[in-house]
C-alpha cells in the first residue's frame, strides 16, 4: 500500500518554491517534471481509491525517495548559493543540472558494479570544478561542458539510462 502522506507533505512544505521554479520556466523544474507526473499519477490513484499494482507502488517508493534528494540538493543551491536570488540561479541552472546529473549517473553506476575509482574521480574533479564556478560566480563556456561530456563519453557505457530517464519512458508508457 502506498503511503501518501509523507508525499503530500513534503509537496505541501515545498509548494512555493515549486511553484517559483514552475511558473519561471526553470531548466531544474523541467528536469524533474516526468517524476513530478508519474508521482502525481499515483497520487491520484490513491486519492481515488483505485487499486495499484506493486511495481507502481515500487515506482512511487523509488521516485519520491529520488525527488527528496535531488530537491534538498536544488534547495540547497538556491539557499545557500544564491542567497534566494533566483535570477542568479536560474543564470546557473545548466551547472546545477549537470551535477544533479552526475549524482543520478554514480548511483546509476554503482547499483550496475560500475563506479570505480577513474570514474568517482572524474566525476568528483567536475563536479569540484562545478562548485568552485558557482561559489566564484564564474562564467562557464560550451568548451567546459563539451569538455564534460567527453570525460561522460568515455566512462559511461551506451545505453545507461539514468533514473530520470527512466521516469520519462514510465511517463510515456503511461500515456501522461
Amino acid at each position: 500500500m502506498v503511503n501518501i502522506s509523507d508525499y503530500k507533505s513534503y509537496i505541501h512544505a515545498n509548494y512555493n518554491f515549486l511553484e517559483l521554479l514552475r511558473e519561471g520556466n526553470s531548466l531544474v523544474y523541467d528536469r524533474l517534471s516526468d517524476l513530478l507526473k508519474v508521482l502525481g499519477f499515483v497520487e491520484l490513484m490513491v486519492d481515488q481509491n483505485k487499486p495499484i499494482e506493486e511495481e507502481l507502488e515500487l515506482i512511487f517508493d523509488v521516485g519520491f525517495s529520488f525527488l527528496h534528494e535531488q530537491f534538498e540538493e536544488i534547495k540547497l543551491y538556491y539557499n545557500m548559493y544564491f542567497k534566494r536570488n533566483f535570477l542568479k540561479f536560474k543564470e546557473n541552472e545548466l551547472l546545477i543540472n549537470y551535477t544533479l546529473y552526475i549524482n543520478d549517473l554514480e548511483e546509476v553506476l554503482k547499483e550496475k558494479k560500475i563506479y570505480d575509482n577513474e570514474v568517482s574521480n572524474s566525476f568528483g574533479e567536475i563536479k569540484d570544478e562545478i562548485d568552485s564556478i558557482l561559489r566564484g560566480n564564474q562564467d562557464i563556456t560550451i568548451d567546459t561542458f563539451n569538455k564534460y561530456n567527453e570525460i561522460m563519453e568515455q566512462l559511461v557505457p551506451v545505453g545507461t539510462l539514468t533514473t530520470l530517464e527512466i521516469y520519462a519512458m514510465i511517463v510515456e508508457e503511461l500515456g501522461l
